[in-house]
């Protein structure tokens, strides 16, 4: 990723990034809801590593910090969607406790091609 990229991806002030010396590795955004009724939620997305540093460890730095994030600013519930076919996303978002509620149709679009998403929620 491009320093260019990088910053464009954290410029809009709701995502973080992971860094390896100056290069960014992954990145996460943090949606806060806006609205009285629904303001104990926040959504986590984009949420992404470069393939060559999954499983290293940058995943749980962003999700440890996006969640200690959400718990400073009072949110009682994390929400996030995850493509279906998305086993590794899946099973790393589990082990921190985030449970399927349901699937949306159609949820993605990757390629041009619609894909079902599972969401799924962690209250905290």
């Amino acid at each position: 990723m491009t320093s260019d990229e990088a910053r464009s991806i954290l410029n809009n002030g709701n995502t973080r990034g992971v860094f390896d010396a100056s290069s960014m590795i992954g990145y996460c955004g943090l949606q806060m809801e806006t609205l009285k009724q629904t303001r104990h939620r926040a959504e986590i997305g984009p949420f992404y590593v470069t393939s060559t540093y999954q499983g290293r460890g940058a995943a749980r730095v962003l999700m440890d910090g996006v969640i200690g994030e959400a718990r400073t600013r009072g949110i009682e519930q994390l929400e996030l969607f995850v493509e279906v076919g998305n086993t590794r996303a899946l099973a790393f978002y589990e082990r921190f406790g985030f449970e399927r509620i349901s699937v949306h149709p159609d949820g993605f679009r990757i390629g041009g091609k619609p894909r079902d998403a599972y969401f799924c929620i962690l209250r905290i």
